[in-house]
């Protein structure tokens, strides 16, 4: 059995994640990755991310977005994980 406190950090980080990347943002995401349909850093066109380049997870202006591949999106955030879409099932 999971650790209690572990285990309610972890539903405490979904709610906060869900409450961040409202349906809003999503769409906004799905927008750019529209427009901008390879990084914008280095032209790759597999596993693309919106990166906030002010790292403020809530400021959502276009101008404070980008496409990013993983790899690039890495750069800026080094503890990020590969996420479940990412896995080789789902190759874009």
């Amino acid at each position: 059995m999971l650790n209690p406190n572990i285990e309610q950090t972890a539903i405490q980080k979904k709610e906060k994640s869900k409450a961040i990347y409202n349906a809003e943002f999503k769409m906004m995401a799905k927008r750019l990755r529209e427009i901008h349909p390879q990084c914008e850093q280095c032209g790759n066109d597999n596993y693309l991310m919106v990166h906030h380049k002010d790292k403020d997870k809530l400021n959502n202006a276009e101008d404070n977005l980008e496409v990013l591949c993983f790899d690039c999106h890495k750069i800026h955030h080094p503890h990020l994980r590969i996420p479940p879409w990412m896995s080789k099932s789902n190759v874009l």
